[in-house]
């Protein structure tokens, strides 16, 4: 067995001890990799790798395949999606903070400023709060985590 096989059967053997320990804590670990996707454990079939090729590929459950990966972290979310419902300073809620489409917000003032940023620090997106209770379409962005800003609080999100 070449020693990139024997990672893969490290990565995926890791990967299985961090789904046991969350399922008894009531949370949920995640494969974060560098092309920007978030995979929860129990999505995960199988890690594919050739000899011979820096890239491997995350097999779901339901046959999707994330490829050209050439690597991956782990982290543990709330059962809930992300970080839970947040509520800052008494009236900021944002919710579901695993998101699809559109990203909820609640709390904020009118005209306050929104923006959206992923985790290398870009600006993805930018709105103006209409009211107190924001709807933010964020079906365009790229699957992984990001940062909401809204006004001077800031709140993570995952865009599946």
């Amino acid at each position: 067995m070449k020693i990139r096989n024997k990672l893969a059967a490290a990565l995926f053997a890791v990967g299985a001890v961090f789904y046991a320990q969350a399922q008894d804590a009531s949370e949920v670990w995640y494969i974060e990799t560098d092309t920007q996707e978030s995979v929860p454990m129990y999505d995960v079939s199988f890690l594919l790798a050739a000899d011979d090729n820096i890239y491997f590929s995350i097999v779901a459950k339901d046959n999707h395949v994330y490829d050209n990966i050439t690597r991956a972290t782990f982290s543990k979310h709330s059962e809930s999606g992300g970080v839970g419902n947040v509520e800052a300073c008494d009236r900021l809620a944002v919710y579901p903070t695993v998101v699809n489409r559109m990203l909820n917000i609640s709390g904020c003032k009118q005209d306050t400023k929104v923006a959206v940023i992923s985790l290398a620090g870009e600006v993805c997106l930018e709105a103006v709060a209409s009211d107190d209770n924001t709807a933010l379409d964020v079906s365009g962005l790229v699957s992984g985590a990001y940062i909401l800003k809204v006004g001077d609080q800031s709140v993570k999100f995952i865009k599946r």
